[in-house]
Order: structure tokens, then sequence, then C-alpha cells
């Protein structure tokens, strides 16, 4: 089954949200995450 690839643009609160969704779809894959500050999107 091909997977539906997303990007996460800001690492705050509702990017935090959209990462979590995302990643327990499993017809759906994270590629990417970015924010202007760096250190909110290590974990």
């Amino acid at each position: 089954m091909k997977k539906i690839k997303f990007a996460v643009v800001g690492c705050g609160n509702i990017g935090k949200r959209h990462v979590a969704v995302i990643d327990a779809e499993e017809k759906a894959e994270l590629v990417s995450i970015c924010d202007v500050d760096e250190s909110k999107c290590i974990e």
C-alpha cells in the first residue's frame, strides 16, 4: 500500500498534535519537520 507523505511546518503545540496524528495513521508517513527555531523540533 502506498503511503501519503506529509511535512509539518512549525513545531509548536499544533505542530506536535499534527505529528502525533500522522504517526498514528498507518497510511501516512511523516517525511519532514521544520521550524524557524530549530531547537523546538528536537526531542
